[in-house]
């Protein structure tokens, strides 16, 4: 908004203090977290509620949403919902937790793609998430498939939207052979 300045944000581990921030003390404790976020604006109500998501990165910027966009199939979207906000944070979450716990492990992957999908469901009238599937695929050089399925256990467990969130979180996951 014009003339309104952006809140300021905790400093996360891979920002580093230039000493502008005089209001800002960063002690240990502050050094081992993150924060990260987003601000949604909306306008309207009921069917005809709408506005704009942008992430702190800019990766998003003024992205449009509404409620048309989460509720009904579109020929051409009008723009993102959260339902889609949240799969691709779960997918790539458990995407970089997989490379680490496989680098880890001895085995780095030559590629992971993952599908996240974010089931929702109206028990009571009331919508919910009722899970989210990630459907995983990897080429990871060297390794058995049970392996890859403990490793990649592990990765849904702890990674941190998952662990965060706690819907029940299903995977499946395939190896491919190195070409």
């Amino acid at each position: 908004m014009p003339g309104r300045s952006r809140p300021r944000l905790a400093r996360g581990m891979n920002d580093e203090a230039d000493g502008s921030d005089q209001d800002h003390n960063t002690t240990r404790d502050q050094e081992d977290t993150m924060d990260r976020g987003a601000i949604a604006v909306s306008t309207g109500a009921g069917k005809d509620a709408s506005g704009t998501v942008t992430t702190d990165s800019g990766t998003l910027a003024n992205v449009p949403y509404s409620r048309t966009s989460r509720c009904e199939r579109e020929a051409t979207p009008s723009g993102i919902n959260p339902e889609e906000l949240l799969a691709a944070a779960a997918a790539s979450c458990f995407n970089l937790e997989l490379a680490a716990r496989l680098a880890a492990a001895d085995h780095p992957a030559h590629s992971i793609r993952t599908e996240a999908r974010v089931q929702l469901v109206k028990p009571g009238g009331q919508w919910t998430i009722g899970a989210i599937r990630l459907h995983c695929t990897a080429t990871v050089p060297g390794i058995t498939e049970s392996e890859l399925l403990a490793i990649a256990h592990e990765a849904r467990i702890h990674g941190p939207i998952a662990h965060g969130l706690r819907p029940d979180v299903t995977l499946t996951i395939s190896l491919e052979t190195a070409r």
